[in-house]
C-alpha cells in the first residue's frame, strides 16, 4: 500500500481537478455544498432526524452528482447532441415549410 501511495502521480490528479470550465474541483464543491445546505436547512427547521429513505436519497443524489461531474466529458456530448436534435425537431414543427 505504501508503494502505491508513493507511485501516485499527484500532478495528473491536480490537472484533472483544475480542468474544465468551471474547474471540476469547484463543481464538486458546489454540489457537495448544496446537498449539505439541504441537510442543515432540514435539521434547522425542527424536522429532527431525517427518515431513513430521505437520508438514502440525499446520499444517492450526492454520489450521482459527483459522478456526473467527474464523468462529464463522456456524457456531455450526448446531452448537447440530444438538445440540438430536440431544438431542430421543434423548429421543424413550428415551421414545416
Amino acid at each position: 500500500m505504501h508503494d502505491f501511495l508513493l507511485s501516485l502521480n499527484l500532478t495528473d490528479i491536480r490537472i484533472f481537478l483544475t480542468s474544465g470550465h468551471p474547474p471540476v474541483l469547484f463543481q464538486v464543491l458546489a454540489i457537495n455544498t448544496i446537498i449539505m445546505m439541504m441537510i442543515i436547512f432540514r435539521r434547522g427547521h425542527g424536522k429532527g432526524s431525517m427518515r431513513r429513505h430521505v437520508s438514502y436519497v440525499l446520499q444517492w443524489i450526492l454520489i450521482l452528482g459527483n459522478l456526473a461531474v467527474f464523468c462529464q466529458e463522456q456524457w456531455m456530448p450526448y446531452y448537447q447532441e440530444g438538445e440540438s436534435l430536440m431544438v431542430n425537431h421543434v423548429s421543424h414543427m413550428l415551421r414545416p415549410y
